[in-house]
């Protein structure tokens, strides 16, 4: 919170300085023999050598964890590029550069500093635009496991593999009943639903041109939040019980473990749900 409170001004003393700056750097640039063009050309030249290097650099430290990771026997999984693209839209900073420009000794004493100033500027707003701008674009491009781990894509896997279980049992206890029209909504038919819902969700190689998938994730989390809601609402609903001593202690400590347990699995269950692009907020 400080933080955050300390970079903003640090952009409203630069935001108040800006157009005397431009200003200045312009004569600068001008009594150099110069076009005023000049100067946002440089700009975009820093931006781009920033966003190159930055780059390497993730690809460099991919590297190096994917070695390392073998190494210690912990495999690891080296960046795609289009995450590599993402981090290096948002490793977009700018406070830290401009408090150190904006701390250089004045024009009289360091010649240039005003250019510099500009430079420092237009590259953090330009870092800030391409990410705010192009961030959520090129979220959509990465693949739906993007940054799983090979012990993440293990668990997938084994997860699937076991609601396929279950739903050939399911369908093997359908095939023996015998057909019966008033036991639709039975406990097979309640399960089969919940599995092959499931099994929507964690499927992700599967082609789902209906958009079935996001639908039943975006359902699903709805009600992982309406159940974690209710639970606050019930530990309200048993702290007040035993306030008017109505229950005692033994019962409370027994209902309060169950509702640990049910918000356990909630947060579990929220945890593993998978990421999807198209649930991700549109600009």
């Amino acid at each position: 919170m400080v933080g955050s409170t300390f970079n903003g001004l640090v952009f409203v003393v630069l935001g108040l300085q800006l157009p005397r700056l431009v200003g200045e750097a312009n004569q600068v640039v001008r009594a150099e023999g110069f076009s005023p063009w000049v100067l946002p050309l440089m700009i975009l030249g820093v931006q781009v050598a920033l966003s190159v290097i930055r780059a390497f650099w993730i690809t460099i430290t991919g590297g190096l964890q994917c070695l390392t990771g073998r190494l210690r026997h912990r495999p690891e999984v080296m960046p795609s590029w289009r995450g590599i693209l993402v981090m290096t839209l948002a490793g977009t900073r700018g406070a830290v550069t401009l408090a150190a420009i904006i701390s250089l000794p004045p024009e009289e004493e360091l010649p240039g500093r005003t250019v510099l100033v500009v430079l420092a500027t237009g590259v953090i707003i330009t870092s800030l635009l391409s990410a705010a701008f192009g961030l959520p674009r090129v979220l959509r491009l990465l693949p739906q496991n993007e940054g799983e781990t090979p012990a993440q894509q293990e668990l997938t896997e084994t997860r699937i593999a076991l609601t396929r279980s279950a739903i050939a049992v399911l369908q093997a206890e359908q095939l023996r009943r015998q057909p019966d029209a008033a036991r639709r909504t039975d406990a097979v038919t309640l399960l089969m639903s919940e599995y092959s819902d499931r099994m929507r969700r964690l499927d992700t190689k599967t082609a789902d041109p209906e958009g079935k998938r996001a639908t039943s994730v975006r359902q699903k989390r709805e009600e992982i939040a309406l159940r974690l809601r209710i639970l606050r609402l019930q530990r309200q609903v048993l702290s007040g019980l035993l306030s008017d001593r109505v229950i005692n202690d033994v019962t409370e400590r027994t209902v309060s473990r169950q509702l640990d347990f049910q918000e356990q699995e909630l947060q579990i269950e929220a945890a593993d749900m998978p990421r999807l692009p198209e649930l991700l907020p549109t600009t």
